[in-house]
């Protein structure tokens, strides 16, 4: 289904001098960094770039040998001008390192000393483990000092070791629509398959860090690990499953615990350090939820509307200290009843009584397309995989958590009734303008999902430079982006804002 934009922005400003540059397979580091003209790395990109500045990324397979690990240092933006590396819209860039063999530690993107980053839509995958020398591997790794920064749907898989891992010092950032799945160290010394998770921190000085709309699977270790992190984390609509098994297989391997939420490094308190919500944890090796205190440090948490399905365990909350309340959980088809320690606050749980579960109380128990490709505008697959039948008694049945529900009361688990199972059409999303110096009289707009070829009529827009008027000679669209070529160009540090009113005909509009 077509969605029609009405309405792009308003007195969006837009500085000509901002840069954008371009990163392609068939580049090279010598070149200008155009879109005629690309860099082959990103490290060269970055050695270019500024606050408010651009990187695209075109699609294609990146090899070792074509962009050695990425590394990304003591460069940031500000809250108002990110620097942003992005896939090129429409396009899938893939950093794969799978034709070769190593034998020392590899990074597939390592940050230091980045503030106020945004990367977008790229994939590393292929990293394998060396056979001896007891060392893991990474692909992306927040090492020290990265703060406010949105990593949004990045990919990494097949690491021979962790997915994503979050160093020391690293605050306020998001991860949203991000997957880490089949990473494993089969040759870890001292604990095969031990040492690999989908995201991992064991920071004791990183905090407030978010997860939202984020998929781990098939992780030898866990899903999350977060065992000795000391701050504050959020977990929101993630899914963690088939964690625990050597990738792939019924074999087990490490831990195979989905969200290992615990415990932290001293001194213990009694803040909230983690709040999940609306979370679902099946068929991991051993736990959906735990938090234990392995003789470590305690603190407060927070679990609300989250559903453990067919795991050997479903929650596992029973050591004293680690107080936690649970609220509007489901539990179900697990190997052992919930482990909740007498200190916890937990009411309104399928384990509490006043409701029954059954497979009746669900659409589907099929997991099917649980791991697979993500909607157009990167948020997880619709799915009817445990969502609640119209006649479950778990509808209505939770108390509220502050969380947004339908009905009388909040549901019982992660999904929410009333919401349907196909959503509305995504509407698209303005990202980003680019004019660049060899085309000062084109305007290139980007949005969140790609755009059909229908080029609305040039009065469709108003472009103002410097408050003044300049008119529109032509509208393309191109790569399914917006090109407006302008009668006059635009030179460094002008203001440039741009207004779109919906024609009759021909209005912009999503490609599907």
């Amino acid at each position: 289904m077509k969605n029609i934009i009405i309405l792009i922005f308003l007195s969006l400003s837009q500085l000509a001098s901002s840069a954008t540059f371009y990163v392609a397979t068939n580049g090279n580091d010598n070149n200008s960094g155009s879109i005629d003209s690309p860099f082959k790395t990103i490290n060269k990109a970055w050695s270019r770039v500024s606050a408010g500045d651009i990187i695209y990324v075109r699609g294609g397979t990146y090899t070792y040998s074509m962009m050695p690990s990425t590394t990304l240092n003591n460069k940031s933006g500000t809250s108002g001008n990110l620097i942003k590396i992005w896939n090129y819209s429409g396009e899938f860039p893939v950093i794969d390192y799978s034709a070769e063999t190593f034998t020392t530690q590899k990074i597939g993107i390592q940050m230091t000393g980045s503030n106020y980053i945004h990367i977008k839509g790229i994939r590393v995958t292929g990293i394998k483990q060396p056979v001896s020398g007891n060392t893991s591997q990474y692909g992306f790794l927040l090492w020290n000092n990265v703060s406010n920064c949105i990593f949004e749907q990045i990919e990494t898989d097949h690491i021979g070791g962790w997915g994503v891992v979050i160093g020391d010092n690293c605050n306020n950032n998001l991860f949203s629509n991000c997957d880490s799945h089949h990473n494993a160290d089969p040759y870890s010394t001292s604990s095969p398959y031990g040492g690999a998770d989908g995201f991992e921190s064991g920071s004791a000085s990183s905090t407030n860090n978010t997860f939202r709309g984020c998929r781990a699977w098939w992780n030898s270790d866990d899903g999350w690990d977060l065992r000795i992190y000391n701050g504050t984390v959020t977990i929101d609509n993630c899914w963690s499953f088939w964690n625990g098994y050597r990738p792939g297989t019924s074999t087990p391997a490490g831990n195979g615990e989905g969200f290992k939420l615990g415990p932290k490094q001293s001194p213990s308190t009694t803040n909230v350090l983690r709040t999940v919500t609306n979370c679902l944890a099946f068929e991991n090796y051993a736990t959906g939820f735990s938090c234990l205190n392995a003789g470590y440090y305690n603190f407060y948490s927070v679990l609300y509307n989250n559903t453990a399905y067919k795991n050997r365990k479903g929650y596992n909350y029973s050591d004293a200290g680690m107080v936690t309340t649970l609220r509007n959980n489901i539990d179900y088809a697990n190997g052992t009843v919930p482990s909740i320690n007498a200190a916890n606050t937990h009411n309104h749980n399928t384990w509490n009584g006043g409701v029954s579960v059954t497979d009746a109380d669900f659409v589907s128990c099929s997991s099917s397309g649980i791991d697979g490709p993500r909607q157009a505008d990167g948020s997880l697959p619709v799915l009817n995989f445990l969502k609640l039948s119209p006649t479950s008694d778990l509808i209505d049945a939770g108390v509220n958590a502050g969380l947004t529900y339908n009905g009388s009361a909040p549901d019982l688990g992660c999904f929410e009734s009333g919401s349907g199972s196909t959503p509305p059409p995504a509407t698209p999303v303005y990202v980003s303008s680019a004019i660049e110096n060899a085309t000062p009289t084109v305007i290139e707009m980007t949005y969140n999902l790609s755009l059909a070829n229908v080029a609305p009529a040039a009065s469709a827009f108003t472009v103002r430079v410097n408050s003044t008027t300049r008119s529109v000679s032509s509208v393309a669209i191109i790569s399914g982006r917006v090109r407006l070529t302008l009668s006059g160009a635009v030179v460094s540090g002008d203001a440039v804002t741009v207004a779109y009113t919906k024609p009759s005909s021909n209005p912009l509009q999503t490609s599907a």
